[in-house]
């Protein structure tokens, strides 16, 4: 049995809560405990889950164990660690405090000197963007050095979709990839929350992800040309907020993405262009995410029109498949390991470095992809 702390009582703590109650048995969590900075977050996730050791996180503060309903104090997220002997953590505070919530749990240790966390679920983006590089290094390191198993929640490498690429790819061993077309964006333009680095924020790096794909899929990506327009989007100004980018798969295939928080409305699929090379039929295969409340996959024959294979499961059950890759042995779930969040960081660092920069000062023009649709 495992003691857990969800770090983080804001939209996305309360759905991991929602997730590690509901499926307690199958986690095998004894006890599941959350801390937050901020006070009216920990009263609601209380109020809605009263079995919940709740920790109101104040500095320089002292240590007030929570019990029987009652929140408690802690001055930080080591001190909640000893208390309750933890050893996994959900990581889904402030993205400015993403390095150092984990530091401070894996400040905690055993008799040995090890951390106490064992297991570790980061949300998004935990250094994708930081400027301080040695940070996350520092922090990758740790990680590493003491064989803690750790998952990047991106969450739509956790779809059930991967599943049904992998079947189909098996029944077909000498596919070639030769192109793939990955459209990802929405309509921000009226958004008042914050757009976190532009369209690579909160929204944009799934497009990177599905584009290199999953499992049978995987493809790593070498850019070769790319283009980033920058202006105003609602209260943010002078973000990126349109990517294209070209290059190529490690296995020499063609890669075009278009990410845009310009959209006439939400897009997120990847086409994929396979050639058959026992009989060189010519095949698409489609995956489209979170569209009606379902993932699908849809495969075409090119010269005929006619679905080959097509399968849909629901969009809702990623966020619990990446605890099943984090907190349990299942293999059906493979972990967001750190060498593909470094991969990742590596891509984005390249696409900020590298682009051609494009500035606007009016709004942005909202329109559909120009890529196929």
């Amino acid at each position: 049995m495992k003691n857990i702390i969800i770090a983080g009582l804001g939209t996305m703590g309360n759905y991991y809560a929602h997730n590690a109650f509901t499926l307690k048995d199958e986690f095998q969590f004894s006890s599941i405990v959350g801390a937050d900075i901020n006070f009216d977050k920990c009263r609601k996730l209380q109020d809605a889950y009263p079995e919940m050791t709740v920790y109101h996180i104040v500095d320089n503060g002292g240590f007030r164990k929570a019990e029987n309903g009652i929140i408690g104090t802690a001055p930080n997220m080591a001190s909640i660690v000893q208390e309750h002997r933890a050893s996994g953590l959900i990581g889904a505070t402030h993205t400015n405090n993403h390095l150092s919530v984990i530091k401070d749990t894996l400040s905690a240790t055993n008799q040995n000197g090890l951390p106490l966390i064992r297991n570790v679920l980061q949300e998004k983006p935990f250094g994708l963007f930081e400027d301080d590089t040695q940070a996350f290094i520092d922090i990758v390191k740790a990680i590493d050095d003491k064989d803690i198993k750790f998952s990047l929640n991106s969450i739509l490498m956790f779809s059930d979709i991967w599943k049904a690429t992998d079947d189909f790819l098996g029944d077909y061993p000498n596919i070639i990839r030769k192109a793939s077309f990955c459209v990802y964006g929405k309509d921000r333009t009226q958004d008042t929350r914050p757009a976190h680095e532009g369209v690579f924020g909160t929204e944009g790096t799934h497009a990177i992800d599905i584009l290199r794909g999953r499992g049978r899929l995987k493809q790593d990506i070498d850019i070769t040309e790319s283009t980033l327009t920058y202006g105003d989007i609602s209260n943010d100004t002078d973000i990126p907020y349109i990517c294209e980018m070209r290059g190529f798969s490690n296995s020499g295939a063609f890669l075009d993405l278009e990410m845009s928080l310009a959209f006439d409305k939400n897009y997120r699929y990847v086409d994929h262009h396979l050639t058959n090379s026992t009989n060189n039929q010519e095949m698409l295969m489609r995956l489209t995410f979170d569209h009606q409340g379902e993932d699908s996959m849809y495969i075409y024959d090119v010269a005929t029109g006619n679905i080959m294979a097509e399968k849909s499961v629901p969009s809702n059950t990623k966020l619990a498949n990446s605890m099943r890759a984090t907190f349990t042995d299942s293999t059906d779930y493979e972990p967001y390991t750190l060498t593909r969040t470094i991969s990742l960081r590596s891509i984005l660092s390249k696409l900020k470095s590298d682009s051609t920069i494009i500035k606007t000062k009016d709004a942005p023009i909202i329109k559909p992809p120009t890529l196929a649709i």
